[in-house]
């Protein structure tokens, strides 16, 4: 792996890490408190951070060689499936939201046809 690659790879890391942090709020709240949510943001926090160091190792080193590359690649590739992951919990959420707001449309419409 070039030293391009891994200063590519340590721009991301960080773009995953900010997007966790704020992303995670936007999830409802009946999915951000199960526990698999939980453990499985920590882990994409926490691999993200492995990655980040590892990557700019990479960087200050001028590069890594294939066999302490394929780590940092297993690293990325986990830190994208974990924001993916958010990504689904987000667009779920909206989901969540929308029938919500449907239910509550009906009810209020059920309501005015009584009157």
């Amino acid at each position: 792996m070039t030293e391009a690659t891994c200063a590519a790879l340590a721009a991301v890391f960080p773009l995953v890490l900010i997007t966790i942090v704020l992303e995670q709020r936007s999830v409802h709240v009946n999915i951000r408190s199960r526990a698999w949510f939980e453990k499985t943001t920590i882990a994409v926090v926490s691999i993200s951070l492995a990655g980040l160091v590892a990557s700019i190792v990479g960087v200050q080193l001028g590069g890594l060689e294939a066999l302490s590359a394929w780590p940092l690649w297993l690293l990325f590739l986990a830190a994208v499936v974990g924001l993916a992951f958010l990504l689904i919990a987000v667009l779920a959420t909206s989901s969540i939201e929308a029938e919500a707001g449907a239910a509550k449309l009906a009810k209020r419409k059920k309501r005015m046809k009584r009157v």
